[in-house]
């Protein structure tokens, strides 16, 4: 049911089933993978809907939890593991603690590469770059990008690449380091711009066409980021308790 009304954003009712799931999970413990989903979808909505900070305590002590109550390690519990730790991340960077952060990301991104897994959503990898270039970490940014071209390689999703390109779009932006330049960037939407159409992430789409149409703002080539505009706007809506993603996206915007 939380999945179910997330997808519909309908916050409250899926903070009312995150708590009764989390509940019920408590109360019997007979699987594993239930509980830590269950604190992940908690931590989700609270991220969400901004009152992490309220339950702070909370992610402390499911971390105890958890570790209690490992019956036994499968590729279901490790997926489980990736959502709650995604969770995490998410909360701890809302009570900016960059630190902590970003080492849950390396866990995450660990347990993707090490099971060969592809993970249902890619959100985790603009996030994690973000708090690199927050605290300065340009190397070890670039570093993960590095890693991460190798999981699109290896997955061919149109999805990943975007967030690629998109992503190297952001910290040539941000820090002027060029791992992938204007062009190259451009080309890959131009042999791709159907398929990306059709792309359930927006996330990744909205943030390549506000990254390509900043560059050429910056450089004064405004014909060109006409055209991005107007893309930008066919696909980019902003909403009451929006992603982190979708607000640093509108950040692009605002500049």
């Amino acid at each position: 049911m939380f999945h179910l009304f997330r997808r519909l954003t309908q916050w409250k009712l899926a903070q009312l089933a995150a708590i009764w799931s989390l509940k019920h999970a408590l109360k019997y413990r007979r699987n594993a993978s239930v509980l830590v989903e269950a604190f992940a979808s908690v931590f989700q909505i609270a991220f969400h809907m901004g009152f992490s900070n309220d339950i702070a305590w909370m992610q402390e002590r499911s971390l105890e939890i958890i570790a209690d109550n490992v019956d036994r390690i499968n590729i279901d519990y490790m997926k489980s593991v990736v959502q709650y730790y995604t969770a995490l991340l998410m909360c701890q960077t809302i009570r900016s603690t960059k630190q902590l952060s970003i080492e849950f990301g390396r866990v995450v991104l660990k347990i993707t590469d090490t099971l060969q897994f592809k993970t249902s959503e890619w959100h985790i990898i603009p996030i994690l770059a973000e708090l690199l270039m927050s605290h300065r970490r340009i190397s070890d940014a670039v570093s993960m990008l590095w890693d991460f071209q190798a999981l699109t390689d290896r997955y061919q999703d149109t999805s990943a690449k975007a967030w690629y390109y998109s992503i190297a779009m952001d910290i040539m932006l941000d820090t002027s380091c060029c791992i992938e330049t204007y062009k190259e960037c451009e080309s890959f939407f131009l042999k791709n711009c159907e398929a990306l159409g059709y792309q359930r992430d927006a996330y990744a789409v909205t943030r390549l066409y506000a990254d390509l149409w900043l560059w050429c703002a910056r450089n004064g080539a405004w014909e060109t980021a006409d055209t991005w505009m107007n893309k930008l706007q066919e696909v980019f809506v902003l909403t009451p308790h929006d992603s982190m993603i979708n607000v640093h996206t509108a950040l692009r915007v605002l500049e």
